[in-house]
This record gives C-alpha cells, structure tokens and sequence, in this order.
C-alpha cells in the first residue's frame, strides 16, 4: 500500500491537522482538514494546505480519520486532493499508523497500552516513518540521474 501511494503521490507531506469543517458543497458527502505543514517529502507545497476527505465508506475499508490536533502523514493527487479518499496516517513513535477496523482508535497508544505480547499489526497497517524517508531520498536521486542523462 505505501509504495503504491509513494509512487502515486504528487505530494506527500507531514503535519497537523488544524481545522476540519464540512464541504458546505457537498454536505455530509466530505470534510475539508487543513493541514499545517511539518515536513514536506516530495511537493511543492508549503505552509497550510487544503484537502478533502469523502466521508463514505467502501466495503472491507476503514474510514480515514481526521481530528484536529494530530500528526498526521497524508498522500495527496495532482488536483491537491487525498490520494484515493485515504492516503492518511497517523505518526506516531517514528511510523505511520492506520486503523484495519473501526473498533480500534486511529491513534494506537490511546487505543491500548503496548507491551511485548501484542503484537500491533494485528489491529494496524504499520510503516517505519524512516523507511518512507529513506524511499523518498532514493527515488529524488533516481529521477534525478535520469534527467541528467
């Protein structure tokens, strides 16, 4: 799934959600976040940035969540929007976090307190924030050296 959205992605950014309101154009279709701008990986944008997030699900998906306050890794298309209605993840404790279900909270350390025995893939789609970082940095050198040919 991350490659997919890693080669996919116009933009892929880190930050925290600072507002969330609904789209009064398409009322309870889809919420508008603002995102304030941490880290970008690879865009152009900077500052805030403006996406939406449909709010019907799909079969077998969990809904994305937004709540202000959190730090959140997004994936965003050419036209500025989440990257199939949810290229969204949670980060927290150096990866990127989403809820499989919608028993679980998207932010894992409220949902339960971690201890040897558990095991969070069961409950989570997890990803090393650094690996992320690192797929980034490999495929800027990569584009890079074939422009320059």
């Amino acid at each position: 799934m991350m490659a997919d959205y890693m080669q996919r992605a116009d933009s892929v950014l880190i930050g925290q959600i600072v507002a969330v309101r609904g789209d009064p154009s398409v009322l309870g279709q889809q919420e508008i976040a603002t995102l304030l701008i941490k880290e970008r990986l690879r865009g152009r944008s900077v500052g805030l940035v403006e996406f939406t997030v449909p709010l019907q699900r799909h079969v077998g998906r969990v809904q994305p969540s937004l709540i202000e306050g959190y730090e959140m890794l997004i994936f965003l298309d050419k036209s500025g929007q989440l990257l199939d209605g949810e290229g969204l993840f949670f980060l927290e404790g150096g990866f990127a976090w989403r809820n499989r279900t919608d028993r679980v909270f998207l932010r894992p350390s409220i949902d339960r307190i971690w201890d040897d025995s558990i095991d969070p893939t069961e409950d989570y789609v997890t990803f090393p924030l650094a690996i992320l970082r690192s797929q980034v940095t490999e495929g800027s050198r990569r584009r890079w050296w074939a422009a320059s040919r």
